[in-house]
């Protein structure tokens, strides 16, 4: 039987949303969920999100809050895995057009996004462009701000005005 581990305490929007996510394949659909910070207890695991500081595509695991991690959901950092690359620190030095770093949602959307997409829209799966365009504009227009809040990024230099209505703050 698979797995599905996260962090113990509160529910943030990022775990809860990335958890959601994954239970809409079916590899993923029925399985157990499994709360703990302990990283014995989370290492037998399918697949770890938003805790035990490793992001690691090919192991299933996706934490964001390690020393040197900066990916992005269009970006080239291959070596996010591996600490992060010197060159890519931030949003200035980002690649591709997006510039907000990843939350555990966001990464198991970059991963698993297109997949997901056409388990909830079968048509999706034999229209690729149609299926391209809906995967970034979903991030674009819902998963991006889950990111920049989960990682405490203002909407803008200077704050205007406080929103406290958003999905993060309801979750």
């Amino acid at each position: 039987m698979t797995s599905i581990g996260t962090h113990s305490g509160a529910f943030q929007c990022d775990e809860a949303l990335g958890v959601w996510l994954l239970r809409r394949l079916p590899r993923f659909a029925e399985s157990a969920l499994i709360r703990s910070r302990d990283t014995a207890r989370l290492a037998p695991l399918t697949i770890v999100i938003d805790v035990a500081g490793e992001y690691d595509h090919a192991r299933l695991r996706y934490d964001h809050h390690q020393r040197g991690f900066f990916e992005t959901f269009d970006g080239e950092n291959d070596l996010a895995r591996d600490g992060g690359r010197p060159d890519v620190t931030g949003p200035d030095s980002a690649t591709g057009a997006f510039k907000t770093k990843l939350s555990a949602s966001g990464l198991v959307y970059k991963h698993y996004g297109r997949e997901i997409l056409c388990a909830l829209h079968p048509a999706l799966c034999d229209a690729p462009d149609a299926l391209a365009w809906v995967y970034t504009k979903m991030y674009k227009d819902f998963m991006e701000g889950i990111d920049a809040i989960d990682n405490g990024i203002e909407i803008a230099d200077v704050t205007r005005y406080r929103e406290g209505t958003d999905l993060s703050r309801r979750v």
